[in-house]
């Protein structure tokens, strides 16, 4: 069978070579559409203003306000590791399991009462630990090269 185009005959072989192209794609589309709304998108943007440095209001927004309202399905305030680990999933797919055991030991040091939740209070408080550490010059801000080397670390950590 041939396709026609107005004064041309196109052979249907280059459409055959498209259609697994296509499938892949659309496969991986539904796999994302099958996975919580709140959890379909990147890591949200710390700088919430765009003035190019991340304050700690902004860090703990993102950490706590932002990820709850991505991950907590339930909605009842707090995340459950099962909750978390949609996250976890989602970060081992796309960005190797060492970010992946990088998240899972960040729930459980920020779990400080280790009931297995995450609740707004302990998520905050992990992140300004995290954010401390961070500030390395001490001006209450990160900027571009602090997130970076942070970034790097915590690279460093889960390779070493």
């Amino acid at each position: 069978m041939t396709y026609m185009k107005p004064g041309k005959q196109i052979s249907p072989v280059p459409l055959l070579r498209v259609r697994p192209a296509c499938l892949a794609i659309v496969a991986v589309m539904g796999c994302a559409l099958a996975l919580p709304a709140r959890a379909q998108f990147g890591p949200p943007n710390p700088d919430g203003n765009g003035d190019g440095k991340v304050t700690l209001a902004e860090f703990k927004a993102v950490s706590s306000t932002e990820v709850l309202r991505r991950l907590d399905s339930n909605k009842d305030g707090m995340m459950s590791r099962a909750e978390y680990q949609v996250a976890v999933d989602l970060m081992s797919r796309f960005a190797g399991a060492s970010v992946a055991k990088r998240a899972v030991s960040r729930f459980a040091d920020d779990d400080s009462n280790q009931d297995g939740l995450l609740t707004r209070s302990e998520m905050e408080a992990g992140a300004q630990r995290r954010f401390i550490r961070a500030d390395a010059n001490g001006d209450g801000a990160l900027d571009k090269a602090e997130l970076k080397s942070t970034r790097q670390a915590a690279r460093q950590d889960t390779r070493g």
